[in-house]
């Protein structure tokens, strides 16, 4: 079992309630890291906008108990952004695309924001479609986001803590989910199969036979 991605959810939500922050925005909201962040937010009470692109995505998430998404598609993605961060007080972000749309996501966040890029998906660089005079006048800040970072930072305590809360929430809200088992025989088909879905859960590979 793969601990990286309830790690990084547990790591979203410690960076959330430590600089004290009312909602969130989550970007590739419904890839497995993404579901599982909304239902640990959901768990906490702490809103959060679920950012995705396609209209299956919305209903993946809405099955899930997501109040808010935005399909990052639509033609007012912007204009809905820029109201619903407002109204939630949502200043600081998880961006997992880059390139131009960590910079559409930053300039309809609220002053004071936050956006801590994790991923690249776009590949595409960011930095120059950052607007400077946005993050000068408006005081909003863009810096990357690594999960050995935060770690480092915990004290040998503090990461025997996270052990412990991972170990409880592994069952549920931070569970992956599997959306096929192949055998290693079936490794062509796995790959296949993924890349055709790659939101409908994760592809296992046993090298073994059940």
């Amino acid at each position: 079992m793969s601990f990286v991605n309830p790690l990084t959810a547990l790591a979203m939500l410690d960076k959330t309630k430590t600089g004290s922050h009312k909602a969130i925005i989550h970007t590739a909201a419904a890839s497995s890291l993404g579901r599982m962040l909304n239902r640990l937010f959901i768990q906490e009470e702490i809103p959060i906008i679920n950012v995705v692109r396609r209209e299956e995505q919305v209903e993946i998430l809405k099955k899930e108990g997501a109040k808010h998404i935005l399909n990052s598609e639509t033609p007012n993605f912007e204009e809905d952004l820029k109201k619903l961060a407002a109204e939630l007080h949502a200043d600081y972000c998880f961006e997992a695309i880059g390139g131009e749309f960590t910079g559409k996501i930053l300039k309809n966040m609220p002053k004071n924001s936050i956006i801590e890029v994790y991923g690249v998906l776009s590949q595409q660089p960011t930095l120059e479609h950052i607007d400077a005079a946005d993050m000068l006048f408006n005081h909003k800040c863009v810096k990357g986001f690594l999960l050995p970072n935060w770690l480092d930072d915990k004290s040998l305590l503090g990461k025997l803590g996270v052990m412990r809360r991972l170990q409880k929430l592994l069952t549920k809200e931070l569970k992956s989910q599997v959306a096929q088992e192949y055998s290693l025989e079936q490794f062509k088909e796995a790959i296949e199969g993924y890349m055709a879905g790659m939101t409908k859960g994760k592809v296992l590979i046993k090298p073994w036979k059940s």
